[in-house]
C-alpha cells in the first residue's frame, strides 16, 4: 500500500488530503478530523503489511500526534504501540537541501510486546 499527504512535508500544517493506492486510488479529503478519521479505519480494515509513504519522517509524527489529539484509535502498527527509537540507536541523519540542513533525531516504529534493544 502507497500513501502520500498532500502538502509541503518541508512546512507541515493541517492534514486535509491523503491520498492511498491500494488496488485503487482513494482519496481522503476535507476537514482534518475526518481525514485522519477515514484514514485509520481505512488502513485498520486493509491491515497492509507495509506502507510505502513519501516524507514519512515528517508527516507521520504529525499524523500520530493530531491522531492522539482527536483521541482516534492509532492503526498504523497492529500491536497499536508505536515507540520512539533512542537516537543511541539511531544517530541523527543530516542531508543538505538547498543551502538547507535538516536533522532528524529518531523516528517511530511499532513496539513489540516483547522487543528487546538491539544487540548493539
Amino acid at each position: 500500500m502507497g500513501m502520500e499527504v498532500a502538502g509541503d512535508p518541508n512546512f507541515p500544517k493541517d492534514i486535509s488530503c491523503v491520498q492511498v493506492l491500494n488496488e485503487r486510488k482513494q482519496k481522503f479529503e476535507g476537514p482534518e478530523k475526518a481525514v485522519l478519521t477515514d484514514l485509520m479505519e481505512f488502513i485498520k480494515v486493509h491491515d497492509p503489511d507495509v506502507i510505502l509513504f513519501p516524507y514519512a519522517d515528517t508527516w507521520v509524527p504529525l499524523i500520530v500526534k493530531q491522531a492522539r489529539r482527536y483521541g482516534l484509535e492509532l492503526t498504523f502498527s497492529r500491536s497499536v504501540r508505536l515507540k520512539q527509537m533512542a537516537s543511541k540507536y539511531l544517530p541523527p541523519l543530516r542531508y543538505s537541501s538547498a543551502m538547507r540542513s535538516k536533522y532528524i533525531a529518531r523516528g517511530a516504529i511499532p513496539a513489540e510486546s516483547n522487543a528487546t534493544s538491539p544487540p548493539w
